[in-house]
């Protein structure tokens, strides 16, 4: 049975026919512009040879055959091992339900971010009318907001006085991962906007101050530096608090009176009065400005973060986005009196003493591990009576310094 036919393509005219190890033939198309490969089991050769019959692995020619055994496939697994079909189900049903969240989440980030770009970004947006510049450095939708990852959108500012400029940054939960959708329940993460003005130095005086909830505030005055070292926790001014919640809220000042030198103003009063009556104040995390702002290449920065309401409720952060200009003005007007500048300038010229003593204590205690290195590597060389004559050289060092120490203390 050295040339079997095998049935194939009715459209193929010629073949050659080569049987394999295993009893297939591979069929190849004498016509150029065709090539087809058939693999078949030869039961006719199985019986003669006495070989165990086997499954036509053959392709099927259409698409309903392949369906009819895909199903028969299923059927046998579901018989045989059920256990591995409904993981087979398990696993396409997680990656269903995880494509469709990414797609779902990423839709919705988008529609944040370009609602706060079209609110306040675009055209007669408050941004662009408040300084000259609104630029990313791209092209096209990029100029204005830089879309950083599917949760994470940047955008730049300059131009404008008392500052340099203003970088934005566009923080939303991580809606398109399943994982992340969960931790973003335990841990209460929100949709925030982040922004940090860079003031000139001659604009602003030398002093520390933060504003905001409690709990924020509080958390700033620990972990920030600039304010647990320079100032302290302080309740709202009794002159301030009739445009302030009644509680929830506290600042963070070097000076007391820097709370009225930036708030006590009329147009300051009359937007913290709306937002008061309107309850914006629960999108206002907090306001943190700094001679000595930490983790920025700058030196004098002012930082606004706010929670964001959804899309379509967008415009309700008009009247928080008027407070960032209003402040930024306040701050280049505001000057300290002639007593808090000197005890700003007496607080910095402490806090780079104290600077100078760690960094040189820091320097003599890597000095003091080098040689402690360098001794032990030496000892591990010497022989025990070397080690023994070194410990013997020490005491002595020891004791002469003693004798030194307690003949100095009786003159």
């Amino acid at each position: 049975m050295d040339g079997m036919p095998c049935k194939g393509n009715e459209a193929a005219r010629a073949c050659d026919e080569r049987k394999d190890a295993d009893g297939t033939c591979e069929r190849r198309t004498t016509t150029p512009t065709a090539t087809h490969v058939c693999v078949a089991v030869m039961a006719e050769e199985d019986a003669v040879l006495g070989r165990t019959s086997s499954k036509s692995i053959a392709v099927p020619s259409s698409f309903g055959q392949w369906m009819g055994r895909m199903a028969e496939n299923i059927l046998d697994t579901l018989q045989n091992n059920p256990k591995a079909l409904y993981v087979e189900f398990g696993v396409i049903i997680y990656t269903f339900v995880a494509v469709m969240i990414y797609i779902r989440g990423k839709r919705h980030n988008l529609s944040v971010a370009r609602a706060w770009t079209k609110k306040f970004l675009l055209g007669g947006g408050i941004v662009p009318k408040n300084f000259s510049r609104l630029d990313t450095g791209q092209e096209g939708e990029k100029a204005v907001l830089l879309k950083e990852s599917p949760h994470e959108f940047k955008f730049y500012a300059s131009g404008r006085r008392f500052c340099e400029s203003m970088d934005g940054s566009i923080q939303l939960k991580v809606r398109q991962d399943v994982v992340s959708i969960f931790t973003s329940i335990l841990y209460k993460t929100m949709d925030t906007v982040t922004m940090d003005v860079f003031m000139n130095d001659e604009s602003m005086d030398d002093f520390v101050f933060a504003v905001g909830k409690r709990k924020f505030a509080t958390k700033l005055h620990k972990e920030q530096k600039d304010l647990n070292e320079f100032a302290s926790i302080i309740d709202i001014p009794a002159e301030q608090k009739m445009f302030w919640p009644e509680e929830g809220f506290c600042a963070v000042a070097e000076f007391k009176e820097t709370f009225g030198g930036i708030f006590d103003n009329g147009l300051a009063c009359h937007i913290l009065s709306t937002m008061k009556d309107q309850d914006l104040f629960k999108h206002l995390v907090f306001i943190h400005i700094s001679d000595q702002f930490p983790g920025s290449i700058h030196k004098k920065v002012i930082r606004f973060k706010f929670l964001l309401p959804s899309a379509s409720k967008m415009g309700s952060l008009e009247p928080l986005m008027q407070l960032v200009f209003v402040v930024i003005d306040a701050v280049g007007l505001y000057k300290l009196t002639p007593h808090a500048k000197q005890k700003s300038g007496k607080h910095r010229a402490a806090a780079k003493e104290k600077e100078a003593k760690s960094a040189e204590e820091e320097r003599l205690n890597a000095l003091r591990e080098k040689k402690a290195e360098q001794k032990a590597k030496e000892r591990a060389k010497m022989t025990p009576s070397q080690i023994e004559k070194e410990e013997e050289k020490e005491k002595q060092r020891l004791m002469k310094r003693r004798m030194k120490v307690s003949s100095g203390g009786r003159r």
